[in-house]
C-alpha cells in the first residue's frame, strides 16, 4: 500500500474505518471506484470496501481475478482469494467462502484463518471458529495491532461458547491494559468484558465498566457499537433485576425497543440475540421454541436445545405467524410443499418455486440476499454478479407468479436487497421439524454415529475411514462429500493428507443427541 499512488487516499479511508466513520469512508471508496486501480491495489481496495461494510462491492472489485472467464485465464492470488472469500461470506454466501479459503496457504496468507473464523462465527459457531483463531493469534506473519483484534475475537469465541468465560475475561481484562491501542480495539474489547461480566454474573464489576465505555464513546461513535452497548446495557438491568425482582418488566420494555432499533438497521442477528437472552432470562419456552425453527444455524440451535431441557420439549411441528399472535381461520400454508387450507395446489419437491418457498420461509429473522439465495438454490455453483443474479430474479418471479395464480396470502417482499416472505392477510406457515436442516439418511446417520464414537474430537481423514466404516476408499470419498455438504464436518487442508473436523453442534443436531 505504501507503494501505491492511492496510498493516501487508502490510509484515510482505513483511519476512518476504525474511528467508526463509515459513511465518510464509504462516500471516498465509491469514488476510488470509478478511478483506475491497477492490480497489486484491488485487494487493498475490497478489504477496505468489505470493513465499510460495502461487501458487494469487494465481490464485484475480485471477480474477475477469482472466477475468470476460460477466454481469459488468469491465477488469483492468495490474498485476492481470501479477500473474494471474505466479503461472500459477509454476504451469506458462506459455502463458497469455505471452499476459496481451503485453496489458501494460510502460511503465506494468515488473514485468511481469520477468514475462517469468520465464516463459522457468522453461523453462530463459536466453538468451531477457535482453532482457527488461535492459529491466527500464534502466527509470525501478523502485527501487534492485528494479534490484539484476533485475540479480542477469540475472547468473544470463548465467551459465546460457554467454553471459558473466565479465560475469556482474562483476555478482554489483557486488551484494556495495552497503553497504545486504538480507541475501536479498547471500546470493543471493554464491550466484551461487560459481557462477560454479565454472563458470569459479576454484578459488582458491570457498572464501573459501562462507566468506562460511556467515557469513550464520541460523537462520531459507530451507531452499530452503540446499539450493541445499549443491548447489553439493558440485559445487565434485565438479569439483575430478575434476581433482584425489581424493575424486571421496564428492563424488558427497554431490550425490546433496542431490538426494534436493530431490526430498522437491518442487524438481523442482533434481533435474533435479544430474543434468544430475553426467552433464556424469562425460561420462556414459547420463544425459545420460535427461535429454533426459525433458525437454521446448527451451533445456535444446538444453544436452544440446551436451554429448553432437550428436543423432546420440541413440537413435532410449528406454526408461525409472521411474529404475531395467529389469528381465527388463518390460512395454513406448509413451507416443504406449498399445500394450503384453500385450495388444491402444490409445489413440485426439487424444483425451484418449492426449494425458493422453503428458503425464503426458513428463516424468520433473516432476509435474504441475491448471494445467500443462489447458493442454498444452487449449491454446487460458484456465484457470478451477471447471471447469479438474473437467475434469482427469475425464480423470484415464478415463485411470485405461483403465489398469486393460486390465491396464496403470502408475498416475497424486497427491501434495499433484502428477501423476505411476508403475508398478505390472515396466515400461518407450518414447519416440520426438520425442515431447517435437510435430514441425514439412516445409514449416513448410522455412519456419522460411528465416527462420532471412534473419532470424538480427533481429526479425521479419509485414508481412515475404509477400516472405520468397514466402506471402500471411494465409499469413503463420498460420504465425507455427504458429510460437508450436510455442514457436519469440515475440511481443514487439501492434498493426500486432507484432515477433516466434526462440527460437535452440528453432529448432535443431526443425530438428534
Amino acid at each position: 500500500m505504501k507503494n501505491s499512488k492511492h496510498a493516501q487516499i487508502f490510509f484515510r479511508i482505513e483511519r476512518l474505518i476504525v474511528h467508526g466513520d463509515l459513511s465518510e469512508a464509504r462516500i471516498l471508496l465509491q469514488a476510488l471506484r470509478k478511478k483506475r486501480v491497477v492490480r497489486k491495489d484491488l485487494v487493498t481496495l475490497a478489504n477496505l470496501s468489505r470493513r465499510a461494510h460495502l461487501p458487494e462491492n469487494s465481490v464485484a472489485i475480485l471477480h474477475h481475478l477469482v472466477r475468470p472467464s476460460a477466454h481469459t485465464p488468469m491465477h488469483a492470488t492468495d490474498a485476492e482469494k481470501a479477500e473474494y472469500a471474505a466479503a461472500l461470506n459477509a454476504l451469506g454466501a458462506t459455502g463458497e467462502a469455505e471452499q476459496l479459503l481451503a485453496q489458501v496457504n494460510m502460511k503465506q496468507y494468515p488473514n485468511a484463518l481469520l477468514f475462517r473464523a469468520y465464516t463459522h462465527i457468522w453461523q453462530w459457531d463459536w466453538e468451531g471458529a477457535i482453532p482457527f483463531l488461535r492459529q491466527y493469534i500464534g502466527h509470525t506473519k501478523i502485527n501487534q495491532e492485528m494479534r490484539l483484534w484476533g485475540t479480542l475475537s477469540l475472547a468473544q469465541c470463548l465467551m459465546h461458547s460457554d467454553l471459558d468465560l473466565p479465560g475469556a475475561q482474562k483476555l478482554f481484562e489483557e486488551i484494556c491494559r495495552q497503553i497504545t491501542i486504538e480507541q475501536l480495539l479498547r471500546n470493543n474489547a471493554l464491550l466484551g468484558l461487560m459481557q462477560a461480566q454479565i454472563l458470569g454474573k459479576k454484578w459488582p464489576l458491570v457498572r464501573p465498566t459501562i462507566q468506562a465505555i460511556e467515557q469513550n464513546i464520541t460523537q462520531d461513535c459507530d451507531p452499530y457499537f452503540e446499539r450493541v452497548f445499549e443491548q447489553w446495557k439493558c440485559l445487565y438491568d434485565l438479569f439483575f433485576a430478575q434476581e433482584s425482582g425489581k424493575g424486571l418488566r421496564e428492563a424488558q420494555g427497554r431490550l425490546r425497543k433496542v431490538r426494534m432499533k436493530f431490526k430498522e438497521s437491518k442487524s438481523f442477528e442482533n434481533v435474533r440475540s435479544c430474543d434468544f437472552y430475553e426467552a433464556v432470562c424469562f425460561k420462556n419456552e414459547k420463544l425459545l421454541t420460535q427461535l429454533y425453527f426459525g433458525t437454521n444455524f446448527p451451533a445456535f440451535r444446538a444453544r436452544i436445545l440446551a436451554a429448553l431441557g432437550g428436543e423432546d420439549k420440541l413440537p413435532a411441528n410449528y406454526q408461525w405467524s409472521f411474529f404475531t399472535s395467529p389469528q381465527k381461520g388463518s390460512v395454513i400454508v406448509d413451507l416443504q410443499s406449498g399445500r394450503n387450507s384453500i385450495g388444491q395446489a402444490w409445489l413440485k419437491e426439487g424444483q425451484i418455486p418449492q426449494r425458493l418457498l422453503l428458503v425464503l420461509g426458513s428463516d424468520f429473522y433473516r432476509p435474504k440476499r441475491v448471494f445467500e439465495l443462489h447458493e442454498l438454490l444452487f449449491p454446487k455453483e460458484f456465484y457470478h454478479p451477471t447471471s447469479s443474479p438474473n437467475r434469482i430474479h427469475q425464480a423470484l418471479r415464478r415463485l411470485r407468479h405461483w403465489l398469486a395464480q393460486n390465491h396464496i396470502p403470502l408475498m416475497i417482499k424486497e427491501e434495499t436487497g433484502f428477501y423476505s416472505l411476508e403475508r398478505t392477510e390472515a396466515c400461518v406457515i407450518r414447519l416440520e421439524r426438520n425442515v431447517a436442516g435437510t435430514p441425514l439418511k439412516n445409514k449416513l446417520k448410522q455412519q456419522l454415529s460411528i465416527l462420532k464414537g471412534h473419532f470424538k474430537t480427533r481429526l479425521l481423514s479419509a485414508v481412515e475411514l475404509p477400516a472405520v466404516l468397514g466402506v471402500s476408499h471411494r465409499s469413503s470419498i463420498r460420504i465425507l462429500n455427504e458429510l460437508r455438504d450436510h455442514g457436519i464436518i469440515e475440511r481443514l487442508d487439501q492434498g493426500p493428507q486432507t484432515q477433516y473436523r466434526l462440527l460437535e453442534a452440528a453432529v448432535l443436531a443431526a443425530l438428534g443427541a
